[in-house]
């Protein structure tokens, strides 16, 4: 649901961040959690590189917590 916070867990590391349905929705440089255009959950920076900040590559673990 839109505008509910979470916590993300990925390499040890913790980010809060808000569910979204879209960019509009969250302010530049915040961490967002939306549904992809596949119906996908998928985790974004308005503004900005996820992958970069988080680290992420294919293949490792995020946890996703409702907080």
């Amino acid at each position: 649901m839109p505008g509910t916070r979470v916590e993300i867990e990925i390499s040890g590391q913790r980010y809060f961040s808000v569910a979204a349905w879209t960019f509009a929705d969250a302010r530049p440089g915040d961490v967002i959690l939306y549904e992809d255009s596949y119906g996908n959950m998928s985790i974004a920076i308005s503004n900005g590189n996820a992958a970069a900040m988080l680290r992420a590559v294919v293949g490792r673990p995020v946890d996703i917590r409702v907080i």
